[in-house]
């Protein structure tokens, strides 16, 4: 009996050594502590204007690992942010790996945010995100809205933002510099000229003032924002250049100056560039329909898109013009 108590006990000591000996060799499975670790306590991106992106980066380390890193983004400002990679596996995260946060706000109101760092066998790391977010008065969002492009006789339609001193009390306010009638679309050529706050002037300025038309309405989802749409319709060929400028009566609000470009790419419906419009550019449009290309010199209706109505109104114009 005593022998075969002292080989129990031996046999216990021996497996004790073994597992001892296997955890030395493999610390994840409970030789030390696992850890996630960041280079950073918190996130700041500072002062950051409102339809722009900027990034940070930060290193994400760890050790002793059973299972990936997973970032993930919380809290009610998260759409804000985005965040990769989104996992890390153990054998990365004990080399360093470099983690990417880019923010875009789309409103000047900061909501809270947080990066948390998940690993099954580690404590969780909470990284704060922080921002200011920011539009500063007199100046235009969209940048892309300043430049057009468009055939002679058709139409771009772009539409940006701009803050003013009392956007809630703005109406809708248009300024037709066109020369010749607009093409009727969306209600385009209604008239809102007599209505325009005593307080506000808005111009279209410069040698091509005449191929751009401006619409400023309320309806921005932003705070004391308006929506701006630019119209581009070029009579002439070449390129066209112009301001359109918005002046507010009150002190101490900045005057509003969007420079406006336009290039023309040959004439609507002038689908093969012989300078007429006959039976070839009826089948070209017919053509670039069947293959679904949408060309905006095809786009004989301004609606943004080529289709039937596309063909029949190029029709139609033909027969009247003969």
């Amino acid at each position: 009996m005593k022998k075969f108590t002292l080989f129990v006990l031996c046999l216990c000591a021996g497996l004790t050594f073994a597992i001892q000996a296997q955890n030395a060799n493999d610390p994840a499975r409970g030789g030390m502590p696992a850890f996630i670790d960041a280079s950073i306590e918190n996130l700041d991106f500072g002062d950051l204007e409102i339809g722009y992106s900027q990034f940070r980066t930060f290193t994400v380390s760890g050790d002793f690992l059973v299972d990936d890193i997973y970032l993930t983004l919380e809290g009610q400002g998260m759409s804000a942010y985005q965040v990769s990679p989104a996992t890390i596996t153990p054998e990365d995260a004990a080399l360093g790996v470099s983690v990417c946060v880019v923010c875009k706000p789309s409103s000047q109101y900061w909501k809270p945010a947080n990066i948390r760092l998940s690993s099954q066998n580690a404590e969780d790391v909470i990284i704060p995100i922080t921002a200011n977010p920011y539009f500063p008065d007199g100046q235009f969002v969209d940048k892309q809205t300043q430049e057009f492009v468009a055939p002679v006789g058709g139409l771009q339609i772009r539409t940006g933002y701009v803050r003013f001193f009392d956007a809630g009390l703005i109406d809708p306010i248009v300024v037709d510099r066109s020369m010749g009638d607009m093409i009727d679309m969306n209600d385009l050529n209604t008239d809102f000229s007599g209505i325009v706050p005593s307080y506000y002037s808005l111009s279209i300025e410069g040698p091509d003032a005449g191929s751009f038309r401006a619409i400023l309405t309320r309806g921005s989802f932003i705070a004391n924002m308006c929506d701006v749409r630019i119209i581009y319709q070029p009579k002439a060929s070449g390129t066209h250049n112009a301001t359109l400028k918005l002046v507010c009566t009150n002190a101490g609000v900045p005057v509003v100056t969007i420079p406006l470009h336009g290039e023309t790419i040959g004439t609507l419906g002038d689908i093969d560039d012989d300078g007429l419009i006959g039976i070839n550019d009826v089948t070209g449009v017919i053509s670039l329909l069947m293959t679904g290309s949408q060309p905006v010199i095809a786009d004989i209706n301004c609606d943004g898109k080529v289709t039937i109505s596309d063909v029949t109104t190029l029709v139609s114009r033909l027969l009247t013009d003969e």
